[in-house]
């Protein structure tokens, strides 16, 4: 008898790290993808361990027993596969944040599921979850969660068959909206990592990002890693991360030969073609990682899946369309490896010494199986099986006389049924090949590079950067229309709607019927509330195949609702829904219009349907209970509009859209009795309430809303620009109003009208340090005005002197400019609280190495515990410029004995600095300082101490992009010229830093790495006092050759600036 899947939700507890408040401030000091507006990271972490309790929500099966929990992202806490007892991915037996990626605070373990971006900002928060089961016995948890820097649902369906050995993922994404938005998606599987774990990727070439293509296994081109087989985790000392390249299969995975026991991942590769492995890294600096994300576990490593082939890939998702694929999660046991799979099958075959070797496992029963090993078109071997989950299949045969190029095939054959077929010739057999590499495209016409070159841009969300490339290809042809659309198309997104209507007007002159634009320029007449000239755009597409064609019904029927013409929105909507059967704002609205029409029949029928489909979208579950009793689904509904207050926004401003005003104010009364003091609620109410012609209910909650206190007011749809200038129109003297709108103009790089909004909030009284830090900001990116953006940091400081992170920000981006006087004012003016975040006590370290207060930098930093963030080693680079700045100092007083103690502790790695020692560092100051001791003694150690800094290959082709990239490579790369100095190599030390110089002009980011190392942390660095400084290094009298290239350095800083203006 076939039991019924388990699905239950319980309570569990997990040890866990505490992590404090989230930040206060929108974040607004980065661009592009790793802007998370409207959300703020958290980057307190504690490290202080509690217990706590977690909901969980558990599926299990004859085999499988899995763990979800949705307050933690909705990941797959643990798979136990029943009949190894072994966990199928890292079960941590601790909830530890380390600072990774986009949020801050983020844990490893078991798998998490990423949108719009890796190690994504919900990966430690609460999201939306149900569960259910169904007719067939299965179980299925679900988790998601409306994206809302991009206002796109993702949904991840966990399902267990009866009887079954694998998990099942289906993942759904959505765009709800009327705009393109980017996007991707990773699946991380985290596993746990010994000397035995080996990658099985079926393919023989990887990529790393932005480093080019090599072979796999064995690595044909890497500076570190050549000859080394890269298929054992064992051998990657340093972080790193590889991607298959152009895999010809449509599996991957790991196999742990410590344990024999793996997993398979299973998708249709056009589907799902990213396939990654990540370390850290065996060297001392990787294995840190372990102590900061767990207590007791070996290390981890992450397996991960998503749509592009590498995580450097973004595409565009059209307004209302959706992507929808399964992948599956498999056990593998006892088999020594695998090297094919399918959701049936898993199989490894082993050549050696005349025998092959047959290992299979299976993913559920199959009787009366028949294996069959065929030679050369000759049956050579043939049994019977009874495959099944619980049971290996092994068998060996003896082949006689074989020939390295014999064919071989191996069936599995079931009830008449090929369960596999897997060919290959006998020396090659395991051995894959991936897809031809591509030849890069040579584009010869420059204005279409430029297109590509901004649409690229477009993607990562550098809209002003895309802009100007749009910019210079119509100054190469003026009459370019998909640059002309793409203008219009980022007018739309940053709320510049008339901007967008003028720039889709032009093309018409030029091409008077082109589906895109008259579907934009309907959408930048609608958002104008001009619906008649809207209607006449969208209608233009009613014929048309385009892509577009779905989403201007859609706009259509929500006019056709705001205008109260139901019969038409119905048949609007169906039209829509006929060629989209799976978007659930589609299916929402659709039903909404039924419903307000009268057919309640038809529209129980549709949403009852879809409830399964989409169970924790907000709109579906919304139209589901207006339509049915149902209290199960009123809680979840209930649940999800009570989790934060943004949701009861999103889901207003579904029916705000389209006129449904009654329905929108039911939503957020509900959303108002969690969250009564969230002034965004209450603007929205006005504007409804304004709408329906209430002005009394209107002007009463827009005062609500500018007087209501609350922190972390961040708009974030471009409707919000309407509501909130409304709300001004009514109360002008109120400050608030203007603090959230300019909140929103520097989220769309708005940054000239939101200053404007800033300074009007200031003028008119407030006192939120949200204000004055943003108008320094402002200052910064309006008219890089550093001496105003330096004394309103200080303001702000001044405004909130318990706020860390204003001084955390005020001091990193004055240290890039040289502002030592107002850093030391400022740091006097905040609490001892702030100095309890480990990202201020690191700033305030940096501060006395700046001020060359060595002594009180080596004691501030030796009892506090640092926490580096991905890929940063600021800790680090503090730690050792106070002892080496401090054995400088001694130099110069003559104390050499005294300065060799403090160059060795440079060399040191204390566990509370957070960083350890990455394999081959070499401490090229430390030990160029005691070769100045050396020579200073007039002893030969001097050049001994000096040749290990030089690097043979530094001169030719180890400077490059790759190597510039990281701080100590920087400093590698200064001191090998400085060395070559002190040899009389005078024209090498040159070709070496004229090769960086090159990087710098190529690439900004380079030069912020340069600047980094060269002066502190910033995005320009103030040079005077170096340049004006005949003598550095510890009185050493600097050469002509360095003193040029810091004068180039700064000019190239000067350039840059003038072109980010």
């Amino acid at each position: 008898m076939i039991m019924k899947v388990k699905v239950w939700e319980e309570k569990i507890n997990i040890p866990t790290y505490e992590v404090g408040e989230e930040n206060e401030n929108p974040d607004l000091t980065v661009e592009g993808n790793y802007r998370v507006y409207p959300y703020t990271r958290n980057l307190h972490l504690k490290g202080i361990k509690k217990d706590y309790k977690y909901k969980a929500v558990f599926l299990e099966n004859k085999y499988l027993k899995i763990i979800v929990l949705p307050e933690l992202g909705g990941r797959i806490y643990s798979a136990l596969d029943k009949i190894s007892g072994k966990d199928m991915f890292y079960k941590n037996t601790v909830i530890k944040p380390g600072l990774v990626q986009l949020y801050g605070a983020w844990i490893a373990c078991g798998v998490e599921f990423n949108f719009p971006m890796g190690h994504s900002i919900t990966s430690f928060k609460t999201i939306d979850y149900d569960y259910y089961s169904e007719n067939d016995k299965s179980g299925i948890i679900v988790v998601g969660n409306i994206d809302l820097s991009t206002r796109m649902r993702w949904s991840t369906f966990i399902k267990l068959y009866p009887d079954v050995a694998y998990i099942e993922i289906t993942i759904k994404l959505h765009n709800r909206t009327n705009l393109p938005e980017r996007y991707y998606f990773w699946s991380n599987a985290a596993v746990e990592a010994t000397d035995g774990l080996r990658i099985i990727f079926p393919a023989n070439k990887v990529i790393n990002e932005g480093r080019g293509i090599r072979n796999f296994p064995i690595d044909n081109v890497s500076n570190y890693y050549k000859g080394v087989d890269l298929s054992y985790y064992k051998n990657f000392h340093h972080g790193g991360e590889i991607f298959a390249y152009k895999c010809k299969e449509n599996f991957f995975g790991y196999y742990n030969e410590d344990y024999d026991f793996g997993v398979a991942h299973y998708s249709n590769r056009f589907e799902e073609s990213g396939k990654k492995f990540f370390t850290w890294g065996t060297s001392d600096a990787g294995l840190m990682w372990r102590n900061f994300l767990t207590d007791e576990m070996p290390p981890y490593t992450e397996f991960q899946c998503g749509p592009f082939m590498t995580q450097g890939e973004f595409e565009i998702m059209n307004p209302y369309t959706s992507n929808i694929w399964k992948g599956y999660w498999i056990p593998v046991r006892g088999m020594k490896s695998f090297m094919y799979v399918n959701t049936d099958i898993i199989l490894n075959l082993k050549y050696d010494n005349s025998m092959i070797k047959i290992y299979i496992n299976s993913t559920r029963s199959f009787p009366q199986s028949n294996i069959i090993l065929i030679i050369n078109d000759k049956v050579i071997y043939k049994k019977e099986a009874f495959l099944k989950p619980e049971e290996l299949f092994f068998d060996s045969i003896a082949l006689s006389h074989p020939n390295p190029d014999d064919k071989l095939t191996l069936k599995i054959i079931n009830n008449n049924a090929t369960l596999v077929e897997y060919n290959q010739i006998l020396s090659k057999i395991g051995y894959y090949e991936s897809e031809e590499e591509s030849k890069s495209k040579n584009i010869n016409n420059i204005v279409e590079r430029l297109y590509l070159e901004g649409l690229d841009l477009e993607k990562r969300r550098l809209y002003e950067k895309a802009r100007k490339k749009y910019l210079l290809a119509l100054e190469k042809s003026p009459k370019y229309l998909p640059a002309m659309l793409r203008l219009g198309i980022i007018a739309l997104i940053r709320g510049l709607f008339s901007k967008a209507e003028e720039e889709f007007s032009k093309i018409l002159k030029y091409d008077n019927y082109n589906p895109d634009v008259y579907y934009f320029l309907g959408l930048s007449y609608k958002l104008q509330n001009k619906l008649l000239k809207a209607k006449e755009c969208f209608w233009k597409l009613s014929l048309d195949k385009s892509y577009l064609t779905v989403a201007s019904f859609v706009e259509l029927g929500k006019i056709a609702l705001i205008e109260k013409d139901f019969k038409t929105a119905v048949d609007l909507f169906e039209k829509a829904y006929s060629k989209n059967l799976n978007n659930p704002k589609i299916v929402g609205l659709y039903t909404a219009a039924l419903r307000r029409f009268g057919k309640i029949k038809e529209a129980r029928k549709i949403i009852n349907d879809f409830i399964v489909r989409e169970p924790i979208d907000g709109l579906i579950l919304s139209e589901y209970c207006l339509i049915n009793n149902n209290s199960k689904y009123k809680r979840l509904l209930n649940r999800i509009l009570y989790r934060v207050p943004e949701n009861s926004i999103e889901l207003a401003m579904d029916y705000i859209q389209s006129g449904l005003y009654d329905e929108a104010i039911g939503i957020l009364n509900k959303g108002k009795i969690k969250f009564f003091n969230y002034p965004l609620i209450y603007y929205y109410l006005g504007f409804v309430f304004q709408k329906l012609g209430k002005e009394k209910e209107a002007k009463k909650n827009y005062l609500l809303g500018a007087k209501a206190k609350c922190k972390r007011v961040f708009p974030w749809q471009i409707e919000s620009i309407e509501i909130l200038n409304r709300a001004i129109k009514y109360f002008p003297n109120l400050p608030n109003t203007y603090e959230y709108l300019g909140n929103f103009m520097f989220y769309k790089y708005r940054y000239k009208e939101g200053l404007k909004n800033f300074y009007k909030a200031k003028k008119l009284g407030s006192t939120s340090s949200v204000v004055y830090r943003n108008i320094a900001l402002g200052h910064l990116r309006v008219k890089l005005d550093y001496c105003k953006m330096a004394r309103w940091y200080e303001k702000a400081v001044v405004c909130n002197p318990n706020d860390w992170e204003i001084y955390y920000e005020a001091d990193r981006f004055l240290a890039g400019y040289g502002y030592l006087d107002i850093r030391k004012r400022i740091v006097s003016k905040i609490t001892s609280k702030v100095l309890q975040h480990p990202k201020a006590m690191e700033r305030r370290a940096k501060l006395y190495v700046d001020l060359r207060k060595y002594d009180e930098a080596i004691e501030f930093i030796k009892d506090k515990q640092f926490y580096p963030w991905e890929g940063e080693n600021l800790s680090r680079q503090i730690y050792e410029d106070a002892y080496n700045g401090k054995a400088e100092l001694l130099i110069k007083a003559e104390k050499y004995n005294e300065a060799l103690k403090y160059i060795r502790l440079a060399m040191e790695y204390p566990k509370n600095i957070g960083v350890l020692k990455v394999k081959n560092r070499v401490h090229c100051r430390s030990l160029y300082l005691q070769g100045i001791i050396g020579k200073k003694l007039n002893d030969l150690s001097a050049k001994r101490y000096w040749d290990q800094i030089l690097n043979k290959e530094l001169t030719d082709k180890f400077v490059s992009e790759t190597h510039i990239y990281f701080y100590f490579s920087v400093e590698e790369i200064f001191f090998n010229a400085l060395v070559l100095i002190e040899y009389g190599k005078i024209k090498d030390a040159n070709r070496i830093l004229q090769k960086v110089l090159k990087f710098c002009r190529k690439n900004y980011w380079y030069l912020l790495h340069i600047l980094s190392y060269l002066e502190g942390w910033g995005f320009v660095t103030n040079f005077r006092r170096v340049l004006a400084n005949d003598r550095m290094l510890c009185g050493y009298r600097i050469s002509g050759v360095c003193k040029k290239f810091l004068k180039e350095v700064a000019k190239i800083c000067n350039e840059k600036r003038k072109i980010r203006r």
